[in-house]
C-alpha cells in the first residue's frame, strides 16, 4: 500500500512567502485517501491549473502575471531588508539600498493600480 511521504507533523515550513502555500498543500494532502497517489494528484492539479490559465482572456492573464510579479517584488524586497548593510562593502550597500528604494516605489505604484482596478 502506498503511503504519502509527507506527513503534516513531519513537514518543516520554509520561511517567508511559501508558508501559506505549504499549509494549504498540507490541508489538501491530509484530506486525500491513503490509497491516493500523491505524484499523480500533483500532476493532475498542475495540468488543471495550466488549462485554467490558458482559458483566461489576455487581459486577465496580464493582470494575473502582474500580481505574480508584485509578489516576487515583495519577496525580494523582504530578503533585501534582512541584509546587514554594515557587513557589506559601502558601494554594494549603496546599490542595494537604491534597488530597495526602487522596489518600494514599484510596489506602491502597483498596489495603487491593482487596487484601483480590482474594484471595477
Amino acid at each position: 500500500m502506498w503511503k504519502p511521504r509527507i506527513k503534516p507533523r513531519e513537514f518543516r515550513f520554509r520561511a517567508g512567502a511559501r508558508t501559506e502555500l505549504d499549509q494549504a498543500f498540507l490541508k489538501i494532502v491530509g484530506n486525500l485517501s491513503p490509497e491516493a497517489n500523491l505524484s499523480e494528484f500533483i500532476k493532475s492539479a498542475v495540468v488543471e491549473n495550466e488549462l485554467r490559465k490558458s482559458e483566461q482572456s489576455p487581459a486577465d492573464r496580464m493582470l494575473r502575471e502582474s500580481s505574480e510579479l508584485l509578489e516576487k517584488v515583495q519577496f525580494l524586497k523582504g530578503r533585501m531588508q534582512q541584509l546587514d548593510f554594515t557587513a557589506l562593502p559601502p558601494q554594494k550597500a549603496g546599490i542595494i539600498k537604491k534597488v530597495l528604494f526602487c522596489l518600494e516605489q514599484f510596489e506602491v505604484g502597483m498596489n495603487t493600480v491593482i487596487g484601483e482596478n480590482h474594484h471595477e
